[in-house]
């Protein structure tokens, strides 16, 4: 869902560029929040490629059955986040006249990392986690017995354990 929204404010915000400044490389770099936009077109292509793998996810997200083994939509997201590298911050950044926009870069990076790579990640685990959780072996870890759980823990300790046990520690 955030990365439709995000998609789609980038392909309106290209839009209204395009409409309002004309087709890029424009005479300086226009910056509107987590934006940075030289050539309007790029935006615009991003933007529709960002709607297009959320939609992909959302529908994903919809199945009944989990797929384990099906991971091309992590390699779509990744081509994505590449795309959106490449197009974006190593193009659109080098294009600006200056250093106007190269302290952007890093800031960009970081963002679209996360805008990119959350849908892969939350894909996979939806596919891989089991539909119940083993709640004694939560952790990987046998649950204690009785005797080896602290006194605070049990239900049917008595207060001097309780205290004792608050000395040891």
């Amino acid at each position: 869902g955030l990365l439709f929204l995000a998609g789609l404010v980038q392909l309106a915000l290209g839009s209204f560029i395009i409409n309002t400044y004309g087709n890029g490389p424009l005479e300086a770099p226009i910056f509107a929040v987590v934006f940075l936009v030289f050539s309007p077109e790029i935006s615009v292509t991003i933007g529709l490629l960002q709607m297009i793998v959320s939609t992909i996810g959302i529908v994903r997200s919809l199945r009944e059955k989990p797929v384990p083994d099906s991971t091309w939509f992590q390699i779509l997201c990744f081509f994505m986040y590449f795309c959106m590298m490449a197009m974006q911050v190593l193009a659109q950044v080098a294009q600006a006249p200056g250093d106007v926009a190269a302290a952007a870069a890093p800031t960009l990076a970081c963002v679209y990392l996360g805008i990119a790579l959350m849908p892969a990640f939350l894909d996979w685990k939806m596919n891989n986690l089991p539909e119940d959780i083993d709640a004694i072996n939560y952790y990987g870890i046998p649950l204690l017995s009785e005797k080896e759980q602290s006194a605070a823990d049990r239900e049917d300790a008595t207060l001097e354990e309780v205290n004792s046990n608050d000395n040891n520690v």
